[in-house]
């Protein structure tokens, strides 16, 4: 069966991120769940029970030999494709995948509360060598970081499938999707949020949707990856910002967007300040990552307040601009612009060290961040520190490029972990530069799971 078969048949069908993998839901009734677990190898779940819930699992994806494991109490054994277990009420229980590939399992169970739950332990990583540990040790305060995203967020939404001839209206070939509600995801902000989650930290969001069609729906999926959406807002003079690509595989076809890109009005920039407010105040992040994509958040008034608000409670900062308010940012921690904007913004090319090294001292000059951080693509990144008064180069990776739209979200992401864990800045842009060339070998806007990172620091050495 067709997977959008799948979706047409389970219409509340829903995607949830975890530490350890992810779940799909089928569905979640009085009397009946049914979810779809895929654990990363490697990984572990809680050791946990539930005091209500008689649970059923039948594995799928396993080896002859086992490759998820099953322990209840101190016992813990290999299961086997096709087998299946039975888990009585109040059993504390753990999955877990040894080798190299994932495992997959199907749970039935009565209905799914998250106040039946009862965890003994947190997810995890298994037992490592010594240089899986050393690479894991820098990525550990990944899980305990609270990153609060600030911004533009989107409604991403695909519509994939083949061509058959011309239309007899225009000169345009004719798309046949697989199916209406096409493939969405967050975007924008909401794509730095995936980030930030499929990365293993936790995730606030400070946005705003409209109360069209796409608002409600968009707040829910970035709900359900996990994201904290108690200070996103929607309101009614605005349109949630949709960009809907057509797509024949991997050909774009086309783009519509539905936006607006002047700021925000007075009394909807109220309503967004006291959202940001109050999840500085609420929700505690370690870090703040300001996204800009010209949508009319980030406007000079709302920034001014925000930066300082957050030196206040001295959170750092962290801003990825765009061509509209490039200046705007004054006092941030760390300042990201990609170098064809900020050559842009700047008024000439940025294609040497020393016209890099001009460009950082323009920005300090004019907003006076910490850090200056230039992402340059396929040339990797150049970092400048006003405490070392250096300008360091790290070089890119000749990689397969898929898809490049994203990539500077990932990079995003890796970087506000990373500050959130301590990290040194050489070491944090090191991480990030190799994150950005692992997605962008990714068909679409990707994401990147702590795993993957880690497998690719390993073999980085």
């Amino acid at each position: 069966m067709e997977l959008y078969r799948v979706f047409e048949a389970f219409p509340r069908m829903r995607f949830v991120r975890k530490d350890w993998g992810y779940e799909i839901w089928f569905f979640n009734t009085e009397e009946l769940c049914m979810k779809l677990l895929v654990i990363y190898p490697g990984y572990t779940c809680s050791y946990h029970e539930h005091p209500r819930k008689y649970e059923i699992f039948y594995i799928l994806d396993s080896d002859d030999e086992g490759r998820v494991y099953l322990k209840v109490g101190d016992n813990e054994k290999p299961m086997h494709p096709g087998e299946h277990k039975v888990i009585e009420r109040g059993t504390p229980h753990e999955f877990c995948v040894r080798g190299d590939k994932v495992g997959s399992l199907l749970e039935f169970s009565t209905e799914h509360r998250d106040d039946d739950s009862v965890r003994h332990t947190v997810s995890r990583l298994l037992s490592l060598g010594r240089e899986e540990h050393e690479f894991m040790g820098e990525l550990s305060g990944f899980n305990s970081a609270k990153v609060l995203l600030v911004g533009d967020v989107m409604y991403d939404l695909y519509w994939t499938g083949p061509t058959k001839g011309l239309s007899p209206e225009a000169p345009v070939p004719n798309i046949y999707p697989e199916s209406m509600w096409g493939n969405a995801r967050p975007g924008g902000v909401g794509n730095v949020v995936s980030n930030v989650l499929s990365l293993g930290g936790q995730a606030a969001c400070v946005a705003y949707t409209g109360t069209d069609f796409f608002g409600t729906p968009l707040i829910d999926m970035m709900k359900s990856e996990g994201c904290n959406v108690d200070y996103m807002r929607q309101l009614d003079d605005r349109p949630t910002t949709t960009k809907i690509r057509i797509m024949d595989g991997p050909h774009h076809h086309c783009r519509v967007n539905f936006e607006r890109e002047d700021d925000l009005d007075v009394e909807s920039g109220a309503l967004m300040w006291g959202k940001y407010s109050q999840a500085v105040d609420v929700y505690d992040p370690d870090i703040i990552y300001f996204a800009d994509y010209d949508k009319g958040l980030l406007c000079p008034a709302f920034l001014s307040e925000a930066l300082q608000l957050a030196k206040h409670k001295g959170i750092p900062t962290i801003a990825d601009p765009k061509l509209t308010h490039p200046w705007d940012f004054n006092g941030v921690t760390l300042y990201k612009p990609n170098v064809g904007r900020l050559a842009t913004v700047l008024g000439r090319p940025l294609n040497t060290e020393s016209d890099l090294a001009w460009a950082a001292l323009q920005i300090h000059e004019r907003i006076n961040p910490d850090v200056t951080l230039i992402t340059r693509g396929s040339f990797g990144m150049s970092l400048f520190q006003e405490s070392r008064a250096t300008m360091q180069h790290i070089p890119g990776k000749t990689v397969k490029v898929w898809e490049l739209s994203g990539a500077g979200d990932t990079v995003g992401a890796v970087i506000s972990l990373c500050m959130a864990s301590g990290m040194d800045m050489l070491r944090s842009a090191e991480i990030a530069n190799i994150a950005g060339s692992m997605v962008v070998q990714k068909a679409g806007t990707a994401t990147l799971t702590q795993a993957e990172l880690l497998e690719e620091l390993k073999g980085a050495t």
